[in-house]
């Protein structure tokens, strides 16, 4: 899973900024938790596990692995990547506006407009079929060098918990079949789920301080973790009811690695950011879903999941009312 494999396997069109961040793609596991590096190499070697990166248009929003194959498309990358940006942005305005005494973030920026417009194109970009240009590059879209920085050290943290995720498949033989063609693993696909969510993020969590006793570097890794995690809830916007009835609910993804790291997050000097970071992510989320989540009524990260576990679903069904009625009452007036 050297850089360099992954860019030759790649068809190269113009270059914008993700292509730029390809080459750190196949590292970025052993980015975010270094100490494990040898071990990941010899996991890789052990199954032979190579990454798959095609800009052909694929609409196929996932990143699978197969035969110890990961599949990626460009279409993804550009979508986690405009994510990522977003998600950057927020956090970085919400730590601003807290700073000032303020409890809401000023949308209104010529910054935050491109950045949300950025991110609604991408949006656009993975439901069109017949079109596939990607979003403009960064410089098109902000002049906030802070914004990029934190998008693309994102980005490259949930990319590696993406990939991680696919390789804990792999370990764990879900993709074993009988002769049948039977699932050798009879688990429910939302345990199997849960389970190489839970390697995935034990891999990068469980021997940090070999790397670092700083508290802030156990807070960072966790920042790519809950914005992936929070990113799968944009996944179940985009793709079939497959997805939805095989994945579980983000919200008890997050829940499954908040009650299992509970103790270190509250422990850890910058721990509060993991509730920003979880608010932010499913709030960035919601408003792209033409709804926004309750500010008050929790104090930390797991009673605010359990209120967006409820919240979520009923929010987004009344915004899926309203626009039915309106495509309906829209309707009765051509006739």
């Amino acid at each position: 899973m050297e850089a360099n494999d992954t860019r030759s396997r790649i068809s190269l069109p113009p270059p914008t900024h993700v292509h730029g961040l390809l080459p750190f793609v196949a590292t970025a596991p052993s980015k975010i938790a270094p100490e494990r590096m040898a071990e990941l190499e010899a996991l890789v070697h052990k199954h032979g596990i190579e990454i798959y990166v095609n800009d052909k248009g694929e609409t196929d929003f996932k990143i699978g692995a197969m035969y110890c194959q990961i599949f990626t498309s460009m279409r993804v990358y550009h979508h986690l990547w405009s994510t990522a940006l977003w998600f950057a942005a927020l956090y970085i305005e919400r730590h601003k506006a807290a700073d000032e005494g303020k409890s809401e973030v000023n949308f209104d920026t010529p910054d935050m407009e491109r950045v949300w417009a950025n991110f609604l194109l991408s949006c656009k970009c993975l439901k069109d079929d017949s079109n596939y240009p990607p979003p403009p590059s960064a410089a098109e879209v902000t002049p906030r060098e802070d914004f990029i920085i934190l998008a693309d050290d994102l980005f490259l943290k949930m990319v590696a918990f993406c990939i991680l995720h696919e390789i804990a498949h792999v370990e764990n033989g879900d993709s074993k079949t009988d002769e049948d063609g039977s699932p050798l693993n009879k688990m429910e696909p939302a345990q199997l789920e849960l389970r190489a969510d839970k390697w995935s993020y034990d891999w990068i969590l469980s021997q940090w301080n070999q790397r670092s006793d700083e508290p802030k570097v156990f807070v960072n890794r966790t920042l790519g973790i809950i914005f992936a995690l929070a990113m799968m809830d944009e996944f179940r916007h985009h793709v079939d009811n497959d997805f939805t009835s095989s994945h579980p609910d983000p919200c008890d993804r997050l829940l499954q690695f908040f009650n299992d790291y509970n103790e270190q997050i509250r422990s850890n000097e910058w721990g509060s950011t993991c509730l920003t970071a979880v608010f932010v992510g499913l709030q960035a989320i919601a408003v792209m879903n033409d709804f926004v989540l309750p500010t008050t009524g929790f104090s930390d990260a797991i009673t605010f999941l359990n209120l967006a576990k409820v919240e979520i679903p009923r929010l987004a069904a009344e915004v899926k009312a309203k626009k039915a009625a309106y495509t309906g009452a829209k309707s009765q007036s051509k006739v």
